[in-house]
């Protein structure tokens, strides 16, 4: 297990300036990108070890907030994470969430613009119902009024409630585009523009598709939803803390794009450099440079 040296680094585009690794951020060795990161980062040697630090990060701030007696929000992700495992340790300790009040990062959408069902293949909403609060003991689960869903017919009643409490956490990973959410790049837009944008209906990019496609679908480019809503970045950059969590083959590059390139719309990943308590835990393979062989991996 391997952890960068945090916050007193020199600032990344900085300290790569007049550097030869400057040449593209895809360069850097692990060693550079844990000297170098804007923000702590830590390796773990599998998807098993960072699916557990997930567990005991989150039940961690549950905890702290039933010991301090306020109220807890978050936002959370399909994403990486093992809701199912979250539950049964959740269960096992006694953990009371009855303060907390979970935010599902994105939804997708029907032909007619309405959001999926819960019963949907592709309902994040359905998700987390079926391995996360369903499970969760009856009398320590997230009440049904504290499940918040983005919604397209009620983006109002989402982004408002967002607005009016603001998140204390966002769980996390980046897309191959960078994208953030369901925040796909918006190249026609100022950095300030987009990183204004608020919860909204949004139409997925090609790249974010064929990665939804392959790790999902099983290729099947057709089978996923071309549209869907989206908690927008200006809610996820307000939030007090991003806790970032990676662990795809392919998020070697843009990782490095996320953290070393210039913060602009075509990489939504990047506007993590400009928030101030971020912190990442990546498997291994993650912290390596990408690789570049005829032969793909698996």
């Amino acid at each position: 297990m391997t952890v960068g040296p945090g916050n007193d680094r020199p600032a990344n585009r900085d300290a790569l300036k007049g550097s030869e690794m400057a040449v593209s951020p895809t360069a850097l060795s692990r060693v550079d990108v844990l000297r170098l990161a804007p923000f702590p980062i830590e390796v773990v040697d599998s998807v098993e070890s960072i699916r557990d630090h997930f567990v005991r990060e989150l039940l961690g701030r549950v905890r702290m907030a039933n010991q301090q007696r306020r109220p807890l929000r978050i936002c959370l992700p399909v994403g990486p994470f093992d809701y199912v495992r979250l539950a049964a340790a959740s269960n096992q300790e006694g953990i009371n969430w009855r303060a907390v009040t979970v935010y599902a990062m994105d939804e997708f959408c029907l032909p007619d613009g309405r959001a999926v069902p819960p019963e949907h293949a592709w309902s994040l909403r359905g998700h987390l119902d079926e391995t996360l609060f369903n499970r969760l003991s009856p009398s320590l689960t997230v009440p049904p009024e504290q499940r918040l869903s983005p919604d397209p017919q009620q983006i109002d009643r989402y982004a408002g409630s967002l607005q009016e409490t603001g998140l204390d956490v966002v769980y996390c990973g980046f897309g191959v585009d960078g994208h953030v959410g369901m925040n796909c790049p918006e190249p026609a837009l100022t950095a300030e523009e987009f990183r204004a944008l608020p919860s909204r209906r949004v139409r997925l990019s090609p790249e974010t598709i064929t990665q939804i496609a392959m790790g999902g679908a099983g290729g099947d480019l057709e089978a996923v939803p071309p549209v869907g809503v989206t908690i927008g970045m200006r809610e996820i950059l307000a939030a007090g803390a991003l806790r970032l969590y990676l662990m795809r083959t392919w998020q070697p590059a843009v990782m490095r794009r996320a953290l070393f390139g210039p913060v602009t719309p075509r990489c939504p990943a990047s506007f993590v450099q400009t928030h101030p308590d971020v912190r990442a835990t990546v498997v291994s393979y993650v912290a390596d440079p990408p690789w570049h062989e005829t032969t793909q991996r698996p």
